[in-house]
């Protein structure tokens, strides 16, 4: 799920200092857009899936979000530095319904190919911000991320895409409460119809 323009630009910032200071640049070397993930899959059957993103994206409403802390994943040796969204009700019961929707999509009724850490009850919802971290970059990940944000950061999801990676290419993305976004692949921010 993707953020408003403001809180993406917060983020893209952060990114930024990360890739100027020499501690990672993954997120915008590779095309990423600041989100939170729902799920993701080793492969999947792409139109069923566009289908469902439509109709997921046509029932929920874009919906208020704070990034209230800085953590990782892993240790300082092969860590993941990201901002970490409040949990709230309505964020879990969110990505408990597009994981129900998702479900349907396989024969057996599990989610095909999935990373099972994605999965409702184990979900741990992030922004990522640095990644493949050694020692001293985590902590100089930390710091930035820590120092870059004036945290807690107020935004809002406001859309739900489907992407490869890596390098992240946008195959379809949907605004959330509303219809598909179309843009054009070299662009780094969607265009919206008018």
């Amino acid at each position: 799920m993707y953020f408003d323009p403001a809180t993406e630009a917060a983020i893209r910032t952060v990114w930024r200092e990360l890739a100027d200071s020499g501690v990672d640049d993954t997120q915008p070397a590779q095309g990423f857009r600041p989100h939170v993930s729902l799920a993701v899959a080793v492969a999947v059957d792409e139109e069923a899936l566009v289908e469902v993103l439509a109709s997921f994206a046509a029932d929920v409403q874009p919906f208020d979000v704070t990034l209230g802390s800085v953590g990782m994943f892993g240790n300082e040796e092969s860590g993941v530095v990201f901002y970490a969204p409040v949990v709230t009700q309505l964020l879990l019961t969110i990505h408990a319904e597009f994981h129900r929707r998702c479900t349907a999509l396989s024969d057996d009724g599990t989610e095909n190919g999935g990373q099972s850490y994605y999965l409702p009850g184990r979900w741990i919802p992030h922004v990522t911000l640095a990644q493949a971290l050694g020692e001293a970059r985590a902590r100089r990940a930390l710091t930035i991320a820590t120092a870059g944000v004036s945290l807690p950061l107020h935004g809002r999801l406001v859309e739900i895409g489907l992407s490869t990676f890596t390098p992240s290419v946008m195959r379809h993305l949907f605004e959330l409460g509303g219809g598909r976004v179309e843009w054009k692949a070299e662009e780094l921010t969607p265009k919206h119809d008018p």
